[in-house]
């Protein structure tokens, strides 16, 4: 891969460093309007070579990476576009990202744009002060705009983790909303804070002798890239607005129980803040790792989206073709979970799922179950009378009989996924064709929703099982144990088995049975009952069990799974 930096200071600099130190590109070419800095990029290492201009450096890069201020960013990519070829991907690490968003899809060519921000760096600047380390640990947020490009997201992905950095895929709104509170705000507070110990200290000579560790850290961020930050502030004006505002509005709290003497209102929210940060900075460390989640299917899948409910910002879903390559992902140390469906309320158990836990050495260490709304998908502009098939996976079809009956005009024809429905549809940008799919499959493939909740019954819901090469120790109140055994064929074992549980008061969820390959009319049981597999009572029931079972397997004990209702 060839990679052209434009801009060689703090960030340009380091990333240049990161990526010739992990070996992830074959050349790294710097550009920069200074020749001195230029030099110096290539003294230190963070480019194989350098240029002023940048016509000729972009033509035949894989990978353009411009790290400059937001609005340079915003009034370089007009030029920019007309040297870049269909395959490059135009990269940004600007810190602010809708601007940049609305600007490339402004433009009147077509560019691969992922944006991209490194929540890394320091209140120093320029490329002396680059280091190949910054990202080592950093989140990364990555910003791809709407109809998602897959190849594009997925190798930046691979460079990302290459440089030691953990990938989160974000929206350009949500991702602004989001470090105008942790990174914007906490500048304008920081300066806010030194402008007024500076106007204190023009009456007060002796208040900088004063100045501690507290003051010093608070307002390290002061120090920070001015011309950088006035960009970052005057680019993402109205979520910082509305911080600014709400600190506003908790300081004059603070003021009115410091006014009062209200220490029980006082010593309440310090005792809160004291417990948040807490709980981000100490219990669980300055940054949130990313988990690989192994799911079955394309993006925008139900799975896909059950997998970002249950991690929240830390799931990287990974996507594969078959439930067995879901399991092996996991098994083989490539993803860290695994995320499948195992029951719908409608239509039952997903067997397969329940014959590959019996193939495969997981442990379910949790679930979640989620609320399925299926919608008819079409290409951006198309009306309902040009539609004249919808393709979907077989299940979400039978989930919506009634939508055909009463548009008997439609043909429906089964396909592999809901997502992978609505990939092929944005690859192919038909016209006669609907999907239907999850509204989160429209906005990764920029499709548009011509009609929502063409399900037949609302109460539609699939619970999905979360794998582990490793058991955890559940936490919560309701804990739930799942377990598979095989019995003699003999008269009552099966009641045998259920007394296990009965005479101990413990409650059973779930039985399912399946077929015993090779052994024709004998079966597996997999069972749910409430309790951690290590209590008191459950363990007596569990040796009980073992003295019936030919086979007996411990599953996993987890904590039931709460339910999502925006699927």
């Amino acid at each position: 891969m060839n990679i052209t930096i434009i801009g060689l200071g703090l960030l340009g600099g380091s990333f240049g460093l990161a990526i010739r130190q992990a070996q992830a590109a074959n050349r790294v070419i710097g550009i920069d309007l200074n020749q001195e800095i230029i030099d110096r990029a290539c003294e230190r290492g963070a480019i194989d070579e350098g240029h002023l201009d940048s016509v000729e450096a972009v033509r035949e890069a894989d990978l353009v990476v411009l790290a400059m201020p937001v609005r340079t960013i915003i009034d370089t990519v007009s030029a920019l576009a007309d040297c870049l070829s269909e395959k490059t991907i135009l990269f940004d690490l600007g810190s602010t990202k809708a601007a940049i968003s609305r600007k490339i899809a402004a433009l009147p060519i077509a560019v691969r744009y992922i944006g991209g921000h490194p929540m890394a760096g320091t209140e120093q600047a320029g490329i002396d002060a680059a280091a190949a380390g910054m990202f080592s640990g950093a989140p990364f947020a990555l910003v791809p705009p709407a109809p998602v490009d897959d190849e594009a997201v997925e190798l930046l992905s691979c460079l990302i983790r290459a440089i030691g950095a953990y990938p989160i895929i974000i929206p350009a709104d949500r991702h602004d909303q989001i470090v105008a509170m942790t990174s914007h705000l906490p500048y304008l507070l920081s300066a806010a804070l030194v402008q007024t110990a500076e106007k204190t200290a023009q009456t007060e000579h002796r208040l900088w002798d004063f100045v501690a560790g507290g003051f010093r850290d608070t307002s390290r961020v002061a120090a920070s890239n001015v011309r950088i930050m006035t960009d970052i502030c005057l680019t993402n004006q109205k979520p910082i607005l509305k911080g600014i505002e709400q600190t506003q509005r908790a300081l004059a709290r603070m003021a009115v129980w410091i006014k009062e003497g209200d220490q029980q209102a006082l010593e309440a929210a310090l005792t809160q803040s004291k417990a948040t940060r807490t709980r981000v900075f100490g219990e669980r460390g300055t940054t949130l790792a990313t988990k690989k989640i192994s799911f079955q299917g394309e993006r925008g899948a139900f799975s896909e989206i059950a997998a970002l409910e249950y991690f929240g910002d830390a799931a990287e879903p990974i996507p594969q073709p078959w439930f067995d390559d879901a399991f092996k992902a996991v098994e083989l140390g490539h993803c860290d979970y695994g995320i499948l469906p195992i029951e719908n309320s409608l239509a039952g158990s997903i067997h397969i799922n329940y014959d590959l836990m019996l193939q495969h050495n997981l442990n379910i260490v949790g679930e979640i179950k989620l609320r399925i709304v299926h919608n008819l998908l079409v290409t951006p502009g198309v009306s309902k009378t040009e539609v004249l098939q919808v393709q979907s996976h077989p299940k979400a079809l039978e989930q919506c009989v009634e939508f055909f009956r009463n548009n008997p005009e439609l043909k429906s024809e089964p396909v592999y996924d809901t997502g992978g429905a609505a990939k092929m549809l944005r690859e192919s940008g038909a016209r006669d064709i609907g999907v239907i799919a999850s509204t989160r499959a429209a906005e990764h493939y920029g499709l548009e929703i011509l009609e929502s909740g063409v399900e037949d019954n609302p109460q539609n819901y699939t619970r999905f099982l979360v794998l582990a090469p490793e058991p955890a120790e559940p936490k919560g109140d309701r804990i739930k144990t799942t377990i598979v055994f095989s019995v003699p064929h003999e008269s009552g074992t099966l009641f045998k088995v259920m007394s296990a549980f009965a005479l101990r008061d413990i409650s059973i969820n779930k039985i399912e049975s399946r077929p015993l390959i090779g052994s024709p009319w004998e079966y597996f049981f997999y069972l749910d009952f409430e309790g951690k597999a290590n209590s008191l009572q459950s363990n007596r029931a569990l040796n009980h069990l073992q003295e019936i079972t030919t086979y007996y397997k411990l599953l996993g004990s987890y904590e039931e799974g709460r339910t999502v209702d925006k699927g």
